[in-house]
């Protein structure tokens, strides 16, 4: 039979399913509340890692996207949105496998730290997501909709809520862009590693 719309319904079968690592994983972590679950690496995929004792946000909203990683050039992800957020205890840090390029001074990896010794805040901020852990999360009028009418198989589903908290979150993302943010007393450390892990310079 002569498909009528021309879908290719192989690429689409895959685009459902990638675009869904990142939406189920996330969505089914965010109505799990009370209690701590381990976190989840996302092995062959990359991404940098936050890390807070509590994110305090305003105006949240979450779908279902593909984008780019380090590691994929077009991979699943849960497209993270907050109108305003006050993070607490913010750790952001990327590890890089230098690839032999330091081996002769015994380094092997880079840890890249930045931190904050106090509330930072920012607004209009958005994260491309593909893990999400929480000890406790808490939302203000949540509602989770799909869409009939949408365009694209992604778009059929969406998260909003007029506020959430997350304590003790750790979140690896891709992306991370901000209208403004604010950091207090920040601190950035390239932290140089051997194979075996110890630190060869950087920590101070």
């Amino acid at each position: 039979m002569v498909n009528a719309l021309n879908i290719n319904k192989k690429r689409l079968k895959f685009m459902i399913a990638a675009s869904s690592l990142g939406l189920i994983g996330l969505t089914t972590i965010l109505f799990l509340t009370g209690n701590a679950f381990a976190a989840f690496p996302i092995t062959g995929v990359g991404g940098f890692k936050i890390e807070a004792e509590q994110i305090d946000g305003r105006n949240f909203s979450l779908r279902a996207k593909t984008g780019e990683t380090e590691l994929k050039g077009n991979w699943g992800q849960a497209a993270v949105e907050l109108g305003s957020a006050t993070i607490t205890g913010l750790q952001l840090s990327k590890n890089i496998h230098l690839g032999g390029a330091l081996e002769e001074y015994g380094v092997h990896t880079l840890d890249i730290m930045i931190s904050s010794n106090a509330a930072a805040t920012g607004n209009n901020l958005t994260l491309g997501v593909t893990s999400l852990t929480a000890k406790k999360s808490k939302f203000g009028t949540l509602k989770a909709s799909e869409n009939k009418r949408a365009s694209h198989p992604i778009d059929a589903f969406s998260l909003t809520a007029n506020s959430l908290i997350l304590d003790n979150t750790i979140i690896n993302t891709h992306l991370l862009t901000a209208g403004d943010i604010t950091i207090p007393g920040l601190k950035v450390q390239f932290i140089l590693k051997d194979h075996d892990g110890n630190i060869v310079s950087g920590d101070f």
